[in-house]
């Protein structure tokens, strides 16, 4: 029968057995760690961080937003990003070491030193109150670090102050920038609105009396003007005289037609004889007559004295209307002339009025042009001058005013920062106690498992006193018998598990016989050899690449 693996397992029991048999190689670095740790927590000097609050606040000028208040939350952060930078700066430091002096032992000689703003830049920050976030409130930290508590006090008081004296001195060469910016800008803005008022000055003194048009028309375009009113009158007088020449003309047309047939006076619409009153009475004359002749001619006979009297009356009547006609047809040929002068001196207003109005449409544009650049001047004017009156504001608070404001004095505390003496110690124990555990498992050695077909069989090997395990026994064969020659024990070679054993020709069978065998066909399998010792290191090694 084939021999049962073993499995091979490391239990807690068997890591307690090795710590405590190599325990010097673990309890050495502890010792070694602590007394490490002892000797720095002994040496290190404590460290003392004092904390100065500062409040920051926007320029009180300007600010539609509020006297005083940030507009964004960025705006907050990147000026307090500019307060750290300015109080990690060299000219902040320097100044702050020089108030506060060298410390104690130091020389005062060439004092501060390059190493010491160096050093002390180092352990220079602007931290947020606890729980908010850099450049989201307006209040914040600036702390400095030192091994003397009244020190770091001092430290962070100096480095405050000169803060504040050195944003005050960069919020004035900002302004001062910004002041000297603007005043070249005001100067070209005024030579803009001069150069602009110039051509605009020369261009209405070329239009003349037309400038009141040429500005309304700039102003308004669609809307009344007195020219434009003239020109409708004008052109309303012109037809008005014109329908009056007609009416003359056929007046005058139907007074010559009335010389030769005092009938036609009779037929003639009473709107034509308006202008000739005597005419148009001779006219109601003439018909009374007529009708009066009629009506005794009709009740008389011809030699009749009243009917005869009657056509004297009404032969009177048109010889007064012949005689008439001719002083109407002269008045109103005078009439033709006098409508005909008015007419041609309208017209000529008309056109001299048209005149005008073309020429002042040719100049709107350009005239337009020339407002738009001075009324553009002067607005870039206006707020230049304005910015410029912003800039002095800022210029003269950042030389009366501070936008940092110190709260209260620095606090360093009561304890010093950092882990105490005791605590450092420990830590020292503690890394020299995990070196010793790192160094034990990687240098001792493993118990080696005794059967060669586990896995630890085949990763550490097999010892020397293992037994050899015999595989099955080959069925005999009855052709061919090789007694095979004793051999003893000691000189027999070893086999794997894998080899078939023959048994010992020693032993014969019932008939006294050595029985004929066969060795297996399987070829033999190598193993590691039994003497070789590994470490925990190796074992892992092998696992990993089985």
């Amino acid at each position: 029968m084939t021999a049962p693996a073993s499995s091979f397992s490391l239990r807690p029991i068997d890591c307690l057995a090795l710590a405590s048999k190599y325990r010097w190689r673990w309890i050495t670095p502890t010792l070694v760690g602590l007394i490490l740790g002892s000797i720095y927590a002994a040496v290190r000097p404590d460290k003392w961080e004092a904390a100065q609050a500062l409040l920051i606040r926007n320029e009180a000028s300007n600010n539609i937003d509020g006297v005083g208040k940030f507009r964004h939350v960025d705006d907050m952060k990147v000026t307090q990003e500019t307060l750290l930078e300015l109080a990690k700066g060299r000219q902040v430091l320097s100044e702050a070491l020089t108030k506060v002096g060298p410390p104690s032992g130091s020389p005062a000689a060439h004092w501060p030193t390059d190493i010491a703003i160096e050093r002390l830049r180092k352990h220079v920050k602007l931290a947020p109150p606890k729980g908010a976030e850099f450049g989201k409130t307006e209040l914040f930290y600036l702390k400095a670090t030192d091994s003397d508590r009244q020190r770091s006090i001092d430290l962070a008081a100096a480095i405050s102050m000169s803060l504040q004296t050195r944003y005050q001195e960069v919020l004035n060469k900002k302004a001062t920038s910004m002041v000297r910016e603007l005043e070249n800008g005001v100067t070209l803005a005024k030579a803009s609105v001069v150069e602009s008022s110039s051509e605009l000055a020369a261009m209405e003194s070329q239009v003349g009396a037309d400038l009141a048009e040429l500005r309304i028309l700039h102003a308004s375009p669609s809307g009344t003007s007195d020219l434009r009113q003239k020109v409708v009158f004008i052109e309303g007088e012109i037809r008005r005289l014109e329908t009056t020449q007609r009416s003359n003309q056929e007046l005058d047309s139907l007074l010559r037609a009335a010389q030769q047939d005092p009938s036609h006076l009779v037929a003639a619409p009473n709107s034509l004889l308006e202008s000739q009153p005597a005419l148009k009475r001779l006219k109601e004359g003439l018909v009374d007559a007529q009708i009066k002749t009629a009506q005794l001619a009709g009740m008389m006979t011809e030699s009749h004295p009243q009917l005869i009297a009657a056509q004297i009356s009404e032969q009177q009547i048109r010889s007064e209307i012949h005689a008439e006609l001719g002083i109407a047809i002269r008045g109103v040929e005078a009439d033709a002339r006098l409508l005909a002068g008015q007419v041609q001196n309208l017209q000529k207003q008309l056109d001299e009025t048209n005149v005008r109005l073309a020429r002042i449409a040719r100049l709107r544009t350009d005239y337009s042009n020339c407002v738009a650049e001075v009324e553009q001047a002067n607005k870039l004017l206006a707020i230049a001058e304005a910015n410029l009156a912003d800039a002095r504001a800022k210029e003269s608070g950042a030389e009366h005013a501070s936008l940092i404001n110190r709260i209260d004095v620095p606090d360093a505390g009561t304890k010093p920062v950092g882990p105490g003496r005791v605590a450092t110690a420990g830590m020292g124990a503690v890394a020299g106690f995990l070196f010793g555990v790192a160094l034990l498992v990687i240098t001792i050695p493993l118990p080696r498992p005794n059967n060669p077909t586990s896995i630890g069989g085949r990763l550490f090997g097999r010892r020397a006193m293992d037994g050899v395990h015999a595989g099955p026994v080959a069925e005999p064969q009855a052709a061919a018998p090789a007694p095979l020659p004793a051999t003893s024990t000691s000189a027999r070679p070893q086999v794997t598990p894998n080899q078939a054993a023959a048994p010992s020709p020693s032993a014969p069978d019932r008939r006294g016989e050595a029985p004929q065998v066969k060795s297996a066909p399987r070829p033999p399998r190598s193993t590691t050899a039994s003497g070789e010792n590994l470490n925990l290191k190796q074992a892992l090694e092998r696992i990993g690449n089985a």
